[in-house]
C-alpha cells in the first residue's frame, strides 16, 4: 500500500470515528455504558471499532462495552457497539465468520479469532 493510500485510509478511519463521536455525544445510554465498563481503564472517550461479518450483512461500530482479557477483548464474548447512526447493537463474537478490532485510525493485531 502506497503512502498516499495509508493517509486516504487513516483519514477516512477518522471521519468515521468524528461522526461515531457525535452518535455518542446523543446517546446517553452509550454514554454510560463506556463509563461503567471502561473509561477508568482507557479514559473519556471510546476508540476501539468493531467491524463484524454475519455472512449476510456487516457491522461496524464503536465499542462501548466489551468483556476483556489479559490480551485484550474477548473477540468470541458479546459486545455493545454503538453505530454511526446511533443505534445501540449488541454482537455475539462467537457468532459472527470474521470480526475483527481497530483502534483509533491504527489497526490492532489481528486478533480474527474465525478465520483459518
Amino acid at each position: 500500500m502506497s503512502t498516499e493510500e495509508k493517509e486516504s485510509t487513516s483519514i477516512a478511519r477518522l471521519r468515521k470515528l468524528a461522526a461515531l463521536a457525535a452518535a455518542l455525544a446523543k446517546n446517553e445510554t452509550a454514554q454510560d455504558l463506556w463509563a461503567a465498563h471502561h473509561a477508568a481503564e482507557f479514559g473519556p472517550m471510546p476508540g476501539t471499532m468493531l467491524y463484524a461479518d454475519f455472512g449476510h450483512q456487516w457491522l461496524e461500530g464503536l465499542v462501548v462495552k466489551g468483556e476483556r482479557t489479559g490480551k485484550g477483548w474477548d473477540l468470541n464474548g458479546p459486545f455493545q457497539v454503538l453505530t454511526e447512526d446511533g443505534v445501540l447493537r449488541t454482537v455475539d463474537g462467537w457468532m459472527t465468520i470474521d470480526l475483527f478490532v481497530q483502534a483509533g485510525a491504527v489497526e490492532d493485531e489481528d486478533l480474527r479469532p474465525n478465520v483459518p
